[in-house]
């Protein structure tokens, strides 16, 4: 069991743009449910209770993918990848950032 996943980390370890891609499809998603926020008439407390379980998740999926990318930096990932791995994070940090400041302005008022 213990193998197996030393396997996977390692895996996915050498595959840090994959990972990366995969936290921007995720903070893209939120960044779209960020969009549907600005219409507070049609949607009720349960759609932001919703988008703050959405925007939690997001943010875990891109915290993990950065420290993935970190990990992978350190043991000799090639550096253009790194580079090009390094932005697609920034802007899959961005849906997720949007999303929760909608959530908070929404708690808040």
């Amino acid at each position: 069991m213990m193998a197996t996943a030393a396997r996977l980390l390692q895996f996915l370890e050498r595959r840090a743009l994959a990972v990366s891609a995969l936290a921007f499809t995720a903070g893209f998603t939120a960044l779209s449910v960020c969009f549907k926020s600005y219409e507070p008439l049609f949607y009720g407390p349960s759609f932001y209770a919703q988008a703050a379980i959405l925007c939690c998740a997001t943010l875990i999926v891109c915290a993990l993918a950065l420290i993935n990318l970190v990990r992978a930096a350190a043991r000799g990932y090639s550096p253009q990848r790194c580079q090009l791995s390094a932005v697609v994070q920034f802007f899959a940090f961005v849906g997720p950032v949007f999303l929760c400041l909608d959530v908070v302005k929404y708690y808040l008022r």
